[in-house]
């Protein structure tokens, strides 16, 4: 079974959309698309990122958690849980649990930059250094 494929079985129904413009959105061939839905094949991460883009952001959430479960092991599940942590507002994509304090303006900007950082591999690795050199300061203070 592939999450992503049933997502995108659904999508289209409720949407009333076709697999052309599925791939077109996504800027894949149609081919793809009808081998993704079948469950022959799943999109990439650039086809995920195109589309994330586009998407309402609530849509954008539920299809890269189907995509991640997809990428999971067999039975991780029972390890790891895989979900939508957030919640459409209006316009605005809401993630239920930052921590009490932080304003709206810099809710704003995590969520931008979070963006840019699932988009962009260089983004990642900065943000990976900085993790680690946060980390190397945590543990040398105790």
């Amino acid at each position: 079974m592939s999450w992503c494929a049933e997502w995108m079985r659904d999508w289209l129904n409720a949407a009333g959309r076709s697999q052309l413009e599925l791939a077109r959105l996504a800027g894949v061939d149609a081919g793809n698309v009808s081998r993704w839905i079948r469950g022959h094949s799943k999109p990439d991460r650039d086809a995920i990122a195109k589309l994330t883009e586009i998407l309402p952001q609530a849509e954008a959430a539920a299809l890269v958690c189907a995509w991640l479960r997809d990428q999971m092991p067999r039975y991780a599940d029972q390890l790891v849980k895989v979900e939508t942590r957030a919640t459409a507002v209006g316009e605005e994509f809401a993630p239920a649990d930052f921590p009490e304090g932080i304003s709206q303006e810099l809710r704003k900007r995590l969520i931008f930059f979070s963006k840019l950082a699932v988009q962009n591999p260089d983004i990642r690795k900065i943000l990976d250094v900085c993790y680690e050199a946060a980390k190397r300061g945590v543990n040398q203070s105790h």
